[in-house]
């Protein structure tokens, strides 16, 4: 039996409950009244297929969610919180389908209250209530309320784990489940986002357990409810606690919350940012994950760094990740799109989003170093490591959703913004620009990111002809990159272990067009990377030009020798061996256009510099 719910986020609304302590919602006040009916017994047939919209109406995101349903009984006093039962069926059309458990309809009336929870990397979003009716049933009616917590339920399963564990040693076992206990209520309490990660990793059922109990003589009905009454309490309590706020820091999903020190230190820089300035947060080279050149791993402080760096967030116009944001170094495919996916949800999402946010690519973004080692045979693997291809890195980085009004070309993560009131245009390109679609006989690209970076020509074509033209003539432009802007070598086999920069002569060529508003044609013949376009910025006239920012190396420099401000910016990862201690590195920039300056002002390790443009 299938029943249909429609929500609209933002726009459903219903009357506060006078009475919070005898709720009782009255539908004739929502401006969304829906309703769902079943009887007693029913289990995993009754499907709720829910369609959620915008308040605009389109269609809800629900790209990576989970879907729990949350309710109270009718008897007033038991609970159902279910994380299990909900299957997306179209994330880009919200839709999805909870198939709700026997135990919602253990207790015949209507609910007291009911709603489905949204969960996607640690926040979520409810709901409006619906109405939920449970016929009775007359002819079988000996089920037994209970609450019906998922997360506890499936940790009950870890036991049979435990007793196998330590060869049927129930004292031994009991103990090590109820530290598991009392971690998950503590997790519970310190992230929800621990709930999730709880369900996914714990698989085991309590009736898995009962069947081993029953075929080893383990124990006994009465030793196994004796031994439960204890951690009954534990669960009790703990979902008590669940019902108080949860404090966290501010900007806090991962990693540690900003110390004192860097705190003091943050808002000292933030002081000096003259708000009449353009001003932007850049951080670049965090490398998350298990960095490929050391044995540390960087994860112990990368978000660290990135939750310092987020503090910025409302003090500056635009914050940009600048590339190689995870080093994608961990052997299995799906952990390198953990960390990519980590650290793009962390820093777009992970505070209120009062600046603009962009993220770049970097050459160790699509774990390319891996296949890299398999190809050389330097590591091994059970099979070639895939690489991120373009497309997949895109969708990571939220570039098809235009989240803060930029102009992209089809969905590509390089953009460029205007800020009419500051008089900025600020572009991001990909200087990884590889074919990804031209394959060896193992599947995986020719040219591997780790080492083949440089420009294409749809995307130089796109700088010229879009991005770089109708700038305003009062404008200032600046670009974001996350490789130098120098001349480079050409290495065309894709297997040579240091690298290569393709078509960064034509790159400079057209910002030197742009900046003296003349016109070239410009030509490459390096295969796979073949370049023919013009530029003509005759009309246009000469425009200003404050700089190309650049990490990648991992050191502050700068050069002026192209005809522009070439600047290199320290990794906020902390290179062993080079830096003492755990130190990080980022900083602001600001544009002065007034005086024709670029003030930037480090944190950590990064220094304060002062360049005219």
């Amino acid at each position: 039996m299938s029943m249909y719910l429609t929500f609209t986020i933002g726009k459903d609304k219903r009357n506060l409950v006078d009475d919070i302590t005898d709720f009782h919602i009255d539908n004739s006040t929502s401006t969304n009244p829906q309703w769902l009916q079943a009887r007693q017994n029913e289990d995993g047939m009754r499907q709720v297929f829910v369609t959620v919209k915008n308040e605009d109406g389109s269609p809800f995101n629900l790209t990576d969610c989970n879907y729990w349903f949350q309710g109270k009984l009718p008897d007033g006093v038991h609970k159902i919180i279910d994380a299990r039962h909900g299957v997306t069926l179209d994330a880009q059309n919200g839709k999805f389908r909870f198939d709700m458990p026997k135990h919602a309809f253990t207790v015949a009336g209507s609910y007291v209250q009911a709603f489905f929870r949204i969960v996607r990397n640690g926040e979520s979003l409810t709901t409006l209530e619906f109405d939920l009716t449970v016929l009775a049933d007359l002819v079988y009616n000996d089920l037994v309320p209970s609450d019906y917590i998922t997360p506890f339920e499936d940790l009950y399963g870890k036991l049979k784990e435990y007793l196998a564990k330590f060869n049927g040693d129930f004292e031994t076992a009991m103990a090590q489940w109820k530290k598991d206990v009392v971690n998950l209520i503590s997790d519970l309490n310190a992230d929800i986002s621990g709930i999730n990660l709880t369900i996914t990793e714990i698989k085991a059922q309590l009736s898995a357990l009962e069947d081993k109990i029953k075929a080893d003589n383990l124990l006994t009905q009465a030793d196994l409810d004796a031994a439960l009454i204890d951690i009954k309490k534990q669960i009790k309590d703990g979902l008590a606690e669940l019902s108080k706020q949860i404090a966290v820091g501010d900007n806090i999903e991962i990693g540690k919350d900003v110390t004192a020190e860097n705190e003091n230190a943050i808002v000292n820089i933030i002081s000096q940012l003259d708000p009449n300035n353009f001003n932007i947060g850049y951080i670049t080279d965090n490398h998350g994950g298990l960095c490929s050149w050391t044995t540390d791993y960087s994860d112990k402080y990368a978000y660290d760094h990135l939750n310092n760096f987020l503090k910025l967030d409302g003090n500056v116009d635009v914050m940009i990740a600048g590339g190689d944001n995870s080093d994608c170094y961990r052997p299995s495919d799906p952990a390198i799109v953990v960390d990519n996916r980590r650290f793009d949800t962390q820093f777009l999402f992970g505070t209120d989003n009062l600046s603009d946010k962009f993220i770049l690519k970097g050459n160790h973004d699509d774990g390319s170093i891996r296949t890299n080692d398999y190809r050389r045979g330097t590591r091994t693997f059970e099979s070639v490591p895939h690489v991120l291809r373009d497309s997949e890195f895109n969708k990571m980085i939220a570039a098809d959703q235009l989240l803060f009004d930029e102009k992209r070309n089809n969905g590509k993560s390089y953009f460029y913004k205007d800020y009419p009131n500051k008089k900025v245009r600020v572009i991001g390109l990909n200087s990884n620009d590889t074919p990804d679609d031209i394959l060896l006989d193992d599947g995986e690209p020719k040219y591997l990111g780790i080492w083949r970076m440089g420009y294409r020509q749809e995307q130089l074509n796109w700088l010229a002809n879009v991005a770089l033209q109708n700038v305003p003539e009062d404008y200032v432009t600046i670009i974001f990159s996350h490789i130098q802007a120098n001349i480079p070598s050409y290495e065309n086999d894709g297997n040579n272990d240091h690298d290569s920069h393709y078509n960064q002569d034509i790159l400079i060529q057209i910002i030197k067009d742009f900046m003296a508003g003349s016109s070239s044609s410009l030509t490459g013949d390096i295969k796979d990377y073949e370049i023919n376009l013009k530029t003509n910025f005759v009309t246009q006239g000469k425009r200003n030009f404050a700089g190309y920012i650049h990490g990648h190396e991992h050191v502050e420099e700068v050069s002026t020798d192209l005809g522009f401000n070439n600047i290199g910016f320290f990794a906020s990862y902390n290179v062993k061996g080079v830096f003492t201690g755990d130190t990080d590195a980022w900083q602001t920039i600001s544009i002065d256009r007034t005086n024709r300056k670029l003030i930037i002002k480090g944190f950590g390790r990064a220094t304060n510099r002062v360049f005219s443009y």
